[in-house]
This record gives structure tokens, C-alpha cells and sequence, in this order.
């Protein structure tokens, strides 16, 4: 069927009880679909090699026959210049969502990461990459896009205020540190997707990120006084006895917090006095337990509250949460701003200024080089300077 299509027409169409078409008598390919329920449909239909195919422009109603009109003939001019609309289309459904290439990474990307690993990086794609890209194309997504979006999670633009358990909410402030590791994380899922054909090129590559200060604190003697203090009150009013233990083997080893929350009995060597760690930051690590630290393990096997972890928490999992007795024993402590971690370059401070080389340092932190840690060298020379005073001391004692 062929009538000049316009609004009157259309509206005129009978409504059948099958679908049909109506063909336009002055642009050849354009017509309308008109279905039984009485929704009508702009297409054209043309001819790609043997086939016959049809593309769809949009609804009666959404369009004017104008806008329809003017469609058709841009689609058309394409088919005249040997492009092919529908297939274009089928192509470009095919393309996948950065939403949909995050879950594939999460899938199938992340082999080689530890779980802690994988909740961080699934943190920063709930909290800032899927509600910024989640609806984009990947490979649509340009080196503009990423400058941009590194400007908005540093500045804590994107979503931060998410819903966490019934009664909770989590807060995200951003941040130049968090807008790296971010950006980072967005740098391996484009390699990913590279290596799954879904883009050719990684937009993140040549990206400049923010110069991020090394934040070190050190504890002096006085502030592990007034920390060990902290702790013991804490325990006195009855906090989690295991979270303060937790944070004092932490203090004594110059582990990270990792290694001690997810420390197993098994890990423990009784005989040689030591921590065999066969999965931490940079593989495995034997690390020697002596004194203090020793004793309070042999405490809590004596009460072995759990079969498998050294601090379970009342689920039976490992007890990775120490930040609210953290924050109530640095409060005691009146020592605001430090961080958990400050407590191993702390350890290594004391080390170095005990007299230990960086290399020793180095081994007992499980560095994976002696550049991490460099960050210490200044420390060392009054512990350079202290043993080079002992020792002309002897030497002149003997030559005396």
C-alpha cells in the first residue's frame, strides 16, 4: 500500500489484525509500520546485496512525519553511498557498556589479585567509574573523558554518599590519591578490554596524575607510651580485647595490617620463631617474632578463640576491621591524624635508629626493594653516626 505520507494519513489508517505496511509515494524506501494495537512505526526498507532490510527511525507521535521524512532521506543517502544502517546498528549494540566490561573484569580479569585487592578495586567501580561511565560505550571514552573525571573524583564530584547496610551509609570525600588509584584501576580494565577486542587503544595511557606528598609519621618513645597506655585502657572497659591485640602486634612486628588480620595459626613456627606468610603485598615472607610479640601469641593460642585465625571476628572470619578501636585508642592517646600504618614506618624508624642497616630494614618490612626503603636513609645517620662513635671509642680503649 502507497499514500503521500503525512500527519492526516496516518491518522487515518485502519487498524488490522495483523501489522502492515504503508509506503510513501514520494520518497521511495520510507513508510510507516502500523501494528494492531494501533502503534505505528517509521522505517525504511532497502536492499544490501541479495537482502532486503528494513531500519527502524522511531515512533509515530515521538516523530513529526517531517523529522521521519528528513531521517529516511539521511539514511537513505548513506545506503546510496554503500553504508548499511542496520548492520551499523547491530554493531553498535554489540559494543559493550563500561558497565559491562567491569563486570567481565571482575570476572575473569582479577585472577591474579588478592580478595582485598578485588573489594578495594570493586569500591572504586560502585563508588566512582560505573556512575560516571557505566552507560558509556568503552570505546567511546576519550583521554578528554579521563582528565575530566580525574578532576571530579579528586574533588569529590562523583557519587559519594552510598547506602551500605539498612541503618548505614558510606561517605567518599575523593581526593588526589584516591582520584590516582582510581585512574589506575580504569588503566588495567582497558588492557582488559584491549585484550577481549573490545577497544583499540587505552585512554588512560599518557595521562598525568597528581603529585601525591609521601605523608611519613613517625611515633617518638613518649607517643608509643601514651599509645601502649590507650590500648590498655581500652581493654580495661571492655573493647574488643582481639582488635587490641591485633594493633599491638602490628606495633611490635612492623607488619602490614593485612599480614596480622589474616594470620593463621598454621602460619605460625613455634620452633624457629617466626611468621611464614606465604600470601602478603609482595608474596612470601618469613618474618622473625621475638619477645613481646612472641609472648602475645602464645597468650592467645593458650586461648585459641578460633581454630583456623589468630583474630576471628564473632562470625568466625578473619577480624579486618580494626579502624573504630584505632580511632578511640589514638583519641586516648591524644595523637589525632596518625594512621594504623604509621605504626610500621614507626617500627622501622626504631629499627634504624637501633642501629639496623636499610638492607635489614628492608628484609624485615618484606620490601620488594631496597628503594621503598630509601624513604628512611635520613634516619640512618644518626645511627651511622652513633655506632662510628662506639667504635673509635673501642679503638682508642685498646689503644690506650
Amino acid at each position: 500500500m502507497k499514500v503521500r505520507l503525512n500527519k492526516t494519513s496516518i491518522d487515518q489508517l485502519d487498524l488490522k489484525k495483523s501489522d502492515y505496511f504503508v509506503w510513501d509515494t514520494q520518497l521511495p524506501g520510507f513508510g510507516i509500520r502500523v501494528y494492531p494495537t494501533g502503534r505505528k512505526v517509521y522505517l525504511i526498507q532497502y536492499r544490501a546485496g541479495s537482502d532486503t532490510r528494513r531500519y527502524k527511525l522511531g515512533h509515530h507521535g515521538h516523530l513529526t512525519v517531517q523529522q521521519a521524512r528528513k531521517a529516511a532521506q539521511a539514511k537513505l543517502g548513506e545506503v546510496a553511498m554503500g553504508g548499511d544502517p542496520s548492520r551499523d546498528r547491530q554493531r553498535e549494540n554489540k559494543r559493550p557498556t563500561m558497565s559491562q566490561v567491569c563486570d567481565e573484569y571482575l570476572e575473569y580479569g582479577c585472577g591474579h589479585k588478592k580478595a582485598s585487592t578485588i573489594q578495594a578495586d570493586t569500591y572504586r567501580l560502585e563508588r566512582h567509574i560505573r556512575p560516571v561511565f557505566g552507560r558509556r560505550k568503552v570505546d567511546s571514552i576519550s583521554q578528554a573523558d579521563i582528565t575530566k573525571f580525574m578532576k571530579l573524583v579528586a574533588s569529590g564530584h562523583t557519587p559519594k554518599n552510598v547506602k551500605t547496610k539498612p541503618r548505614g551509609r558510606a561517605v567518599f570525600k575523593g581526593g588526589t590519591g584516591t582520584a590516582n588509584r582510581t585512574v589506575q584501576l580504569l588503566g588495567g580494565i582497558f588492557t582488559f578490554a584491549i585484550q577481549q577486542g573490545h577497544c583499540a587503544l587505552n585512554p588512560v595511557h599518557g595521562i598525568k596524575k597528581f603529585k601525591e606528598g609521601k605523608r611519613e609519621r613517625f611515633l617518638s618513645k613518649s607517643e608509643f607510651e601514651r599509645l601502649g597506655e590507650a590500648l590498655r585502657s581500652l581493654e580495661t572497659v571492655g573493647e574488643c580485647r582481639l582488635a587490641v591485640q591485633a594493633i599491638r602486634l602490628i606495633a611490635l612486628t612492623g607488619c602490614r595490617k593485612s599480614e596480622v588480620t589474616d594470620l593463621e595459626w598454621k602460619h605460625i613456627d613455634w620452633q624457629h620463631a617466626n611468621l611464614q606468610l606465604p600470601d602478603t603485598k609482595t608474596g612470601y615472607r618469613n618474618i622473625p617474632i621475638a619477645g613481646e610479640a612472641l609472648n602475645l601469641l602464645r597468650k592467645l593460642e593458650e586461648e585459641k578463640f578460633c581454630d583456623r585465625w589468630v583474630f576471628p571476628n564473632s562470625v568466625g572470619g578473619p577480624l579486618r576491621d580494626l579502624r573504630k578501636i584505632w580511632l578511640k585508642a589514638i583519641e586516648r592517646a591524644q595523637l589525632p591524624g596518625v594512621r594504623l600504618h604509621d605504626l610500621r614506618h614507626s617500627y622501622a624508624s626504631m629499627a634504624i635508629s637501633s642501629g639496623s642497616s636499610l638492607y635489614e630494614v628492608s628484609k624485615i618490612l618484606g620490601h620488594r626493594s631496597q628503594e621503598t626503603t630509601a624513604r628512611y636513609a635520613h634516619l640512618s645517620d644518626g645511627a651511622i653516626a652513633l655506632q662510628t662513635e662506639k667504635t673509635s671509642r673501642a679503638i682508642q680503649m685498646a689503644m690506650s
